[in-house]
C-alpha cells in the first residue's frame, strides 16, 4: 500500500488521495471505510493523534479493547492540530471533525439504554439467555452489557437529559409546578414535582423534575422543604409563578409557607364533586355494590371467565374482559359500568347458567346504569380534556365548566332511574344537597311498596314446572305485572289487578297460573325460560317496585339414564326367561327320548344265540 501511495504525484490533489483509498461509512458521521486496510479512519487512528480520554469500560465482561486498524492513508497526511491536517502530495491544509464516530455497537448500545428508559424495563433482560440469544443472531459481534454496566449507561443518559433541560429552561422567564402525593403497594409514600413551561416556539413542555421516597411526616414544612430542594436544584426557585396540588390541607399550607400562588386541580375538584353526589344516593351505590361482586366473581373465578368467553362467542361478539373500579378513581366506576352494560347479554346468560349465589343486576337496574352514564358522560370528558399534558389546559376550565352545566341543565333523569323526575344542575353548593333529599324522599316512597320473594334462584327441570312465590304489600289496588328478560329477548309473561282477569300473553298461555297475592306458575319448561323472571308493582299513585327471580331451567340427563337402566334390566329379565324356557324345553325332550328307548327294550334280556 505504501508503494502504491508513495507513487502518487506531488501535482494529484490531496482530495483524489482521500476519494481513492477511502469511502464514507454508512450512518457514521465523520468516519470513513479506508478500502486499502479494511480499517475505519478517525482522529483517533490517525498516527500522533492524542486522544481526549480513553472510552469508559461498559462492564467487566463487556467490550474488549479491540485495537483499530490503523489506515495507510496517514503515511500521506500530517496533523497540524486536533482539527487540521495537511497533506504530503499537494500540501493543502484539510479541517477535519472531532466528534466521535458512532460505530455499530454503540449505536445498539444506545437502542438498548432507550428501549429501557421509553418502555420502563429493568435491568435484568441482558442477564436472560432468550434475549441474549436475540441479539447474538442479529449482531454476533456485539458483546451485551452487564446488568451494572447498564445501569450506569441509563444514569449518564439521565444526566444528559437533566443538563439539557436544564439549558432549556434557563431561558424560560415562568414556570408552574404540579405536585402530589401517594402511597405504594408496599405502602412507601412518594412526593412528585413537576415543572410545566412554554418554550420560545410557544410550545408546552413539561419536566419532571423529581420523585423522591417521602419517610418524614407529611406536614407542610417537611414538603416545603423537598420542593425548596428540588426548586435550588433546577435554579427555578424565582421563576415559579403557580402551584397546582390536590386541596389537602398540608399542599395548602406549603403553597402559603412557599408564598407561590395555589390553584387545585380542576380535574379533582370535578373528581370529588361527582364521587360524593354518587355515594349520597342509596339506589346508585347498592347497583354500584352489586355490579362489583359480579365483576369480582368473574375475574376471580376460571370457570365463570371461561363460561363469559363462550357467551361471547356464541353472540359473535369480542371477547371483552370485565373492568373492576378502584375506590380512589371514579372513573373507574364509571369504566366499570360501561363495560359491564356492554356485556350486559352475555354476563346475564353466564350467570344464569352457572351456580353461583352472585345475584344478578335486573332490566331495570340495567335502564339505571344508562342514565347514570348519561349523565356522567360530561364529567368524563371534561376530565379527559383536562388531563392532557401536550396542551394548555386553563383557559378551557370557564368553557368546560359552562358545557357540563348545560348539559345537566337540559338532562332530566327518567322515573326508572330514581323514581323522581328531578333534574340535577350542576351547583357546587347545592348539588350534594339536592341528591340527599332526592334520595330521601325516595327512600319514603319505596317503603309503602314491599315485595318479599322467597327464593332469588330457581332451577328447575325441563318439561317440568317452577312456582314463584312472593308476598305483596302496597297501599290500595296494586296493578301486577310479569316480565321475562333473557340473553337476547324480553317478553312480557301476565299482567292483572287482584280480584280482576288475568291478561296473559299468547306465547305463555295455557303454561301460566297466576294468583292473587302475585305468585305465578309456570308449566312445561323449555330451556329458552331460563332467565330473570320480573314482577312489577304499581300501586294506583304511579309508585312501583321490582324484584325478581333467576330461573335456571336444566335438562334431566338422568331420567334418560334411568328409563335405559330400566329398559337393559327388562331385556335381561326376558333373556333369562327365554333361556329358562329353553332348558325346560331341553329337559323335556331327553325325557321323552329316554322314554321311548326304554318304550321299544324287550321283556327279557335273555339273548339268544345262533350257530356260525
Amino acid at each position: 500500500n505504501s508503494v502504491q501511495f508513495g507513487h502518487v504525484k506531488r501535482a494529484s490533489c490531496c482530495v483524489c488521495v482521500w476519494q481513492r483509498c477511502c469511502e464514507n461509512v454508512e450512518g457514521m458521521k465523520g468516519a470513513l471505510d479506508c478500502t486499502a486496510s479494511g480499517g475505519i479512519l478517525t482522529l483517533a487512528s490517525a498516527p500522533g493523534a492524542k486522544a481526549e480520554g480513553k472510552e469508559e469500560r461498559r462492564g467487566e465482561e463487556r467490550h474488549l479493547d479491540l485495537k483499530r486498524k490503523t489506515s495507510p492513508v496517514w503515511e500521506h497526511f500530517e496533523m497540524i492540530s486536533s482539527s487540521k491536517v495537511r497533506c504530503l502530495v499537494c500540501d493543502k491544509e484539510l479541517l477535519y471533525s472531532i466528534n466521535p464516530v458512532h460505530t455499530q455497537g454503540q449505536m445498539i448500545d444506545e437502542a438498548l439504554v432507550n428501549m429501557i428508559i421509553k418502555d420502563s424495563q429493568p435491568f435484568s433482560p441482558v442477564e436472560d439467555e432468550g434475549f441474549r440469544g436475540l441479539i447474538h443472531a442479529l449482531d454476533r459481534t456485539y458483546v451485551l452489557p452487564s446488568r451494572q454496566a447498564l445501569k450506569k449507561m441509563v444514569d449518564s443518559k439521565y444526566e444528559e437529559a437533566k443538563i439539557k433541560a436544564k439549558a432549556e429552561m434557563e431561558n424560560v422567564k415562568a414556570v408552574s409546578l404540579t405536585s402530589d402525593m401517594w402511597t405504594s403497594l408496599n405502602m412507601d409514600a412518594y412526593l412528585a414535582i413537576t415543572c410545566h413551561y412554554i418554550d420560545e416556539n410557544d410550545k408546552l413542555n413539561t419536566v419532571l423534575l423529581g420523585v423522591e421516597k417521602y419517610p418524614d411526616n407529611h406536614t407542610a414544612e417537611n414538603i416545603d422543604l423537598v420542593k425548596n430542594k428540588y426548586m435550588e436544584e433546577w435554579e427555578i426557585k424565582e421563576k415559579v409563578k403557580c402551584l397546582v396540588t390536590d386541596a389537602a390541607a398540608n399542599m395548602i399550607a406549603c403553597a402559603k409557607i412557599l408564598q407561590v400562588r395555589h390553584t387545585i386541580y380542576i380535574a379533582h375538584a370535578l373528581n370529588l364533586m361527582v364521587k360524593k353526589s354518587f355515594d349520597q344516593v342509596s339506589a346508585l351505590c347498592d347497583i354500584r355494590t352489586k355490579a362489583k361482586k359480579i365483576v369480582t366473581y368473574f375475574r376471580s373465578s376460571t370457570i365463570a371467565k371461561e363460561k363469559l368467553n363462550q357467551m361471547q362467542q356464541d353472540m359473535r361478539r369480542p371477547a371483552l374482559k370485565l373492568i373492576n373500579e378502584v375506590e380512589t378513581r371514579w372513573n373507574s366506576t364509571i369504566r366499570m359500568l360501561q363495560r359491564l352494560y356492554g356485556e350486559r347479554q352475555a354476563v346475564g346468560a353466564s350467570l344464569a347458567s352457572l351456580r353461583t349465589d352472585t345475584s344478578p343486576l335486573y332490566p331495570q337496574e340495567y335502564e339505571v346504569i344508562e342514565e347514570v352514564l348519561r349523565v356522567l358522560s360530561p364529567f368524563q370528558q371534561a376530565t379527559v380534556e383536562l388531563s392532557e399534558e401536550k396542551r394548555v389546559s386553563g383557559s378551557k376550565v370557564i368553557q368546560l365548566m359552562k358545557m357540563i352545566h348545560h348539559s345537566l341543565q337540559g338532562e332530566q333523569i327518567s322515573h326508572s332511574l330514581l323514581n323522581q323526575s328531578d333534574r340535577y344542575r350542576l351547583n357546587p353548593a347545592h348539588l350534594n344537597e339536592q341528591i340527599r333529599e332526592t334520595g330521601e324522599k325516595n327512600d319514603i316512597e319505596a317503603q309503602a311498596i314491599t315485595i318479599q320473594v322467597q327464593k332469588e334462584a330457581v332451577t328447575a327441570p325441563v318439561q317440568g314446572s317452577v312456582f314463584f312465590s312472593v308476598d305483596i304489600k302496597c297501599i290500595g289496588i296494586p296493578t301486577i305485572g310479569w316480565m321475562f328478560s333473557g340473553t337476547s329477548k324480553q317478553q312480557r309473561i301476565a299482567a292483572w289487578t287482584p280480584g280482576g282477569s288475568v291478561n296473559i300473553t299468547q306465547l305463555y298461555k295455557g303454561r301460566v297460573t297466576a294468583y292473587p297475592n302475585g305468585s305465578l306458575t309456570i308449566s312445561h319448561l323449555q330451556l329458552q325460560d331460563s332467565g330473570y323472571h320480573i314482577i312489577t308493582v304499581t300501586e294506583p299513585s304511579g309508585n312501583s317496585k321490582d324484584a325478581g327471580v333467576l330461573l335456571n331451567v336444566t335438562e334431566v340427563l338422568y331420567e334418560d339414564i334411568q328409563y335405559l337402566v330400566v329398559f337393559v334390566i327388562v331385556l335381561g329379565a326376558l333373556a333369562a326367561f327365554l333361556m329358562l324356557c329353553i332348558w325346560l324345553l331341553n329337559k323335556l325332550y331327553c325325557y321323552i327320548k329316554a322314554w321311548n328307548l326304554r318304550r321299544h327294550l324287550p321283556e327279557h334280556n335273555e339273548t339268544e344265540l345262533q350257530p356260525l
